[in-house]
């Protein structure tokens, strides 16, 4: 593996360029619907059931974070390390391997991850950027529609698998 890792939606969206707009309830202004911590765990079957290759490592137990319109994401591995969680050789090692803004219009959120924002959590060098840690990956963009049900969320219309393959739980 290069020094350069990438993190999960950026293999398969790199070329993703898509933004959303402002919440449009005043509501969400204070609480987002998608406000909270989210958790799911996605086996290698899991994945292979909705018809998508593992290679770039959906499979894992993820955890979304959302909150006054920023996100986290991180992730453990089940029983697969450097395959489960982005490929991500040891993902236990960083607090996020995405974090960013999000917004909401009606039933789509989109997640913009910003390099600085992950810098700040893991230590990783944004572009143009000096120290001794691992590049932070570049900065990508991608939609989902979501519904909320009660504390379960589940996500539709998205390139990242890991949204998609199964609902998700809230925890917090």
């Amino acid at each position: 593996m290069t020094a350069t890792r990438v993190t999960l939606p950026t293999l398969l969206m790199a070329a993703t360029a898509l933004a959303g707009c402002g919440s449009s309830s005043s509501e969400a202004a204070t609480q987002g619907p998608l406000d909270g911590t989210w958790r799911v765990s996605i086996s290698e079957d899991d994945v292979r059931a909705i018809g998508a290759p593992n290679g770039p490592g959906w499979s894992g137990t993820w955890t979304l974070s959302v909150q006054d319109g920023s996100f986290t994401l991180a992730c453990t591995p089940l029983d697969r390390p450097g395959v489960d969680c982005g490929n991500h050789p040891d993902p236990a090692s960083v607090e996020a391997l995405e974090a960013g803004s999000v917004t909401i219009d009606d039933d789509t959120v989109t997640f913009s991850t910003d390099e600085n924002a992950l810098a700040a959590i893991t230590g990783c060098v944004p572009a143009g950027g000096t120290g001794d840690g691992e590049p932070c990956p570049p900065d990508i963009t991608y939609p989902a529609t979501f519904a909320v049900d009660g504390d379960t969320v589940t996500f539709a219309d998205s390139e990242a698998v890991l949204l998609v393959v199964t609902p998700w739980q809230r925890i917090d």
